[in-house]
């Protein structure tokens, strides 16, 4: 199974929450783990052979709900502008007077 965001999974209609170590959320995010059901009743959660502390769930999981504002905390990036070289139509000669200064200004420095 593959744990998901809020370190959930599902087992035969349980929901199941794991109870990472201290420092070990962010690490179990998405992480592959081992169900095992023994035959006496109890479950086991394994991450790479180490038993994981664990919860049962009354009911499904609900994703937190998140603000708008930090959702669109990133702005799409700004269009360049009218002036900006990659707008300009190519220039061999302008091409040719930028790279001989950026030669002369490098051998000068």
């Amino acid at each position: 199974r593959k744990l998901s965001r809020q370190l959930t999974c599902q087992y035969h209609q349980q929901w199941l929450r794991i109870l990472p170590p201290k420092g070990w959320e962010r690490r179990l995010i998405g992480a592959a783990v081992e169900i095992r059901a023994h035959l006496n009743g109890p479950l086991a959660i394994c991450h790479n052979s180490q038993v994981l502390a664990h919860e049962l769930l009354v009911a499904r999981p609900q994703a937190p709900v998140v603000d708008a504002k930090v959702v669109q905390a990133h702005p799409a990036p700004a269009k360049p502008s009218a002036r900006h070289p990659w707008r300009q139509p190519f220039s061999p000669a302008a091409a040719a007077a930028r790279h001989s200064w950026a030669y002369l200004a490098a051998r000068t420095s």
